[in-house]
């Protein structure tokens, strides 16, 4: 259902308070007075998202039940940089939530999790090694803070952590993190109680971006789009969605923009081909509007879809893989269930322009968890999860089965292209404002790197870093003071190859560091490729073409001492050779 079955959870919430509240009368585990330190730790909510979890804004946690948080009263709610909670027995909220392992659409490994989830953005437990939680609960109840260790969701074999009792009032609640990877955190409370949450911290013993009162003292870097060149129509929290903006030496690469001509924006119905399984749909204002229908006797879900207008080309999906789908909002209660209100997921289907012997059946992407309070779904059909530096699998992001071959993995272009925003099993509303395929950010010798300091003060510092591999290893190519707001330097003579950009930051003795979440490659102009796209139906074979393709090998990004120049501060250095 939602990472456990409903009795599931209810016996291992009561497995888990046995202990708990066995302690009431004896010594408070877990539980120290607020710290005052002077210097700064290394914070892994800081350094994983350029975001501290102090509750000051949406991206933080979704305020929902059946997922991040289960068993409350109510819905929760978030003011004055607090989270507030009612506990109406037993419940929890997961700082780092690990995803869905059981029941359900979105099922563990087998979905492409959210920016958020400990699958996407696992915990180092050698790194950070002490959780820290400050709330006030109304009365002692029992509690733990636990962690999880599973590839994906959270189950009891993989939980560890410690059970305490609560103390009215503030508090400072802390754990030892196993030291080994870590996919899921959770705060459990067991009783009738209400809880504010102020924040919540994994710290290490090395110097970074947040004090022990979680005082930020420290620069907390966000990269935004790699080659974004001033021209930013959505600043994303979590370092730079990888939607591609227009660059001086590389055209805007959004597939329906620059190849036939006219990007699906729903400004008019020449956007869609075709509505399948919509009870009612219009488009209007930039916006599709539809209620998806029902399966059959309602036992299944409706299964509503967008197929996009190709205007008769082909996507070679070699090139155009990275997928963007903006909402302007959701509708109904949130639910992951087989049932009422479920289907809370987002797929990409498609056809492959036939061959012989080729099934003519549609491709069918993984499931994409949804949120009520994300609305924009970015993921790459070539690679679900780019950020653990392993290889793209053959079926990409491909729903498994004997008919299924993967976006690109068998050199064959697209003919059809669908977009399907639930799988709702009642009528719901599933509203749309922008469809995008891209390809990767791109330059010809140069690109912006466009970044900014979640924490500005003045005299910070910033140098830019670029690899072939989001876990590095990572060289150095230039420097930068760190200016309020949108910061942009200019990579000269940059090397071709595909790269991801890495930003550490240091100011007054501390540091913070964030990596790009998309690359930039180096090397391509595709606005000729664009033009020979647009010439006729057919399209080009499904690979990546020949003026396109790159290679890193003896060509590694230079070593500077730094900035060649920035756009925002005018100072050409020279780059040792």
């Amino acid at each position: 259902m939602n990472g456990m079955s409903s009795s599931r959870s209810r016996s291992f919430l009561a497995k888990t308070f046995l202990a708990g509240a066995a302690l009431i009368g004896s010594a408070v585990v877990g539980m120290v007075a607020p710290a005052h330190a002077s210097g700064g730790q290394r914070e892994f909510f800081a350094d994983a998202f350029s975001d501290q979890l102090d509750f000051s804004n949406a991206e933080d946690i979704a305020l929902i039940d059946e997922g991040p948080i289960q068993g409350v009263a109510g819905a929760p709610t978030m003011s004055d940089g607090q989270m507030h909670m009612t506990f109406n027995g037993m419940g929890y909220f997961s700082p780092l939530w690990g995803g869905y392992d059981t029941g359900g659409h979105a099922m563990g490994s087998e979905a492409i999790g959210h920016d958020r989830e400990g699958n996407l953005r696992a915990l180092d437990g050698t790194k950070y090694t002490t959780l820290r939680v400050r709330m006030n609960v109304s009365a002692a109840v029992g509690a733990g803070l636990f962690f999880y260790t599973c590839s994906a969701g959270v189950n009891d074999a993989c939980q560890s952590g410690r059970q305490f009792v609560t103390e009215p009032g503030w508090h400072v609640y802390e754990a030892a993190v196993p030291r080994e990877r870590v996919s899921g955190i959770r705060v459990a409370i067991s009783g009738n109680v209400t809880a504010d949450i102020d924040w919540v911290q994994v710290v290490g013993s090395e110097v970074g971006n947040v004090n022990a009162d979680n005082v930020a003292v420290g620069p907390i870097p966000e990269v935004l789009n790699p080659d974004a060149a001033g021209a930013v129509p959505y600043l994303f929290p979590l370092g730079g969605k990888p939607i591609s903006y227009q660059s001086r030496t590389c055209a805007n690469n959004d597939w329906a923009s620059t190849v036939r001509g006219d990007a699906w924006d729903f400004n008019a119905a020449s956007d869609v081909d075709k509505i399948d399984n919509y009870t009612s749909s219009s488009i209007s204002n930039g916006q599709f509007n539809g209620v998806g229908a029902l399966g059959k006797d309602g036992a299944e879900p409706g299964d509503p879809g967008v197929r996009m207008n190709l205007s008769g080309r082909t996507i070679n999906p070699a090139v155009w893989h990275r997928t963007t789908v903006i909402v302007p909002r959701w509708d109904g209660r949130y639910s992951q269930i087989f049932g009422a209100d479920g289907g809370w997921v987002f797929r990409a289907l498609w056809k492959f322009a036939l061959k012989p012997g080729t099934p003519d059946t549609f491709q069918m992407s993984l499931p994409v968890v949804e949120y009520p309070n994300d609305t924009t779904l970015t993921f790459d059909l070539n690679d679900p999860t780019p950020l653990d530096g392993s290889p793209a699998p053959v079926k990409n992001a491909v729903e498994i089965g004997a008919t299924q071959f993967g976006w690109s993995a068998d050199g064959r272009q697209v003919r059809t292209f669908r977009v399907d925003m639930a799988e709702p099993y009642r009528p719901r509303e599933t509203p749309i404002s922008n469809v995008l395929l891209a390809t990767d950010d791109c330059g010809v010798n140069d690109a912006d790197i466009v970044f900014r300091d979640n924490n500005y003060a003045a005299g910070g510092t910033a140098t830019i870093m670029s690899s072939p591999s989001p876990i590095g290893p990572w060289s150095q190519i230039g420097t930068a003071p760190v200016a309020p707001g949108i910061n942009a330097w200019k990579w000269d003579d940059a090397p071709r190859g595909t790269w991801f950009i890495k930003i550490g930051m240091t100011r007054d003795g501390s540091f913070g560091e964030h990596h790009s979440s998309g690359p930039v490659t180096i090397g391509t102009d595709y606005s000729s490729y664009i033009a020979s796209s647009r010439g006729g139906k057919g399209g080009s074979a499904a690979t990546v073409p020949s003026e396109l393709a790159l290679t890193t090998k003896g060509n590694p990004a230079p070593v500077c001492t730094a900035a060649k120049h920035s756009v925002l501060f005018k100072r050409p250095v020279k780059c040792k050779k």
